[in-house]
Parts: C-alpha cells; structure tokens; sequence
C-alpha cells in the first residue's frame, strides 16, 4: 500500500523519486511480507504536456530454507583451546546455491 511505502523502516526512498528501495531487514517488511507470497509494484507517471502512463512487475519472495541441521564439532570443548567446526547438512531451497555465515553473539549463553 501507498502507507506501507512511505513507512521509512520499509521504503528508506520513499514512494516517490527515481528509485525505489524495500528494506527487507526492516521489522516492518518483515511482518509486512509473507514469504512465499506474490507481490505488484506498480510504477504511475504523469507530466502536464505529456499524459500518464504506468507499469507493472510482480515480485515474488522466496522461501526461507528449511529441513536442515548445523551442529559443532566437538560439542564440548575449552575455550580457546579446543579448535570448533561447523558443519551444516539437508537444507532445502527454490534459491541455490545456499550460502552460509557463522558467528557469535555477544552476551550469548551457551
């Protein structure tokens, strides 16, 4: 809707000028959008001596892989002794290839 895109969190650009972007990271795109969903944009200009005109695309989002696992190896260890792997296995998705990314969270418990 006209609202969702003039939403800064979702649209930074706004609804209007030469570009238009959609934040998918935003909080709001995120309970905005389904996964899996279809979605029109529709581009309307129109200029005093020269008429209107309009375009249209569908967008659809992908779904999220699923059905894997990620596990370490070895599940216990010493911090900063104990050299960790992590490998991750069966995941599923319409977007290949998948690309992962492994990291810690600061103040995470484990």
């Amino acid at each position: 809707s006209a609202a969702l895109l003039a939403a800064k969190a979702f649209s930074p650009t706004g609804p209007s000028g030469t570009s238009l972007v959609i934040d998918l990271s935003s909080a709001l795109s995120k309970a905005s959008l389904t996964p899996g969903s279809s979605y029109t944009i529709t581009l309307r200009v129109s200029s005093p001596t020269s008429g209107s005109g309009a375009t249209a695309t569908e967008l659809t989002l992908a779904l999220p892989p699923s059905g894997g696992l990620c596990a370490p190896s070895p599940s216990t260890g010493e911090a900063y002794t104990t050299e960790f792997t992590q490998a991750c296995a069966s995941w599923a998705s319409e977007e290949l290839p998948l690309e992962y990314s492994f990291g810690i969270e600061a103040g995470a418990v484990f």
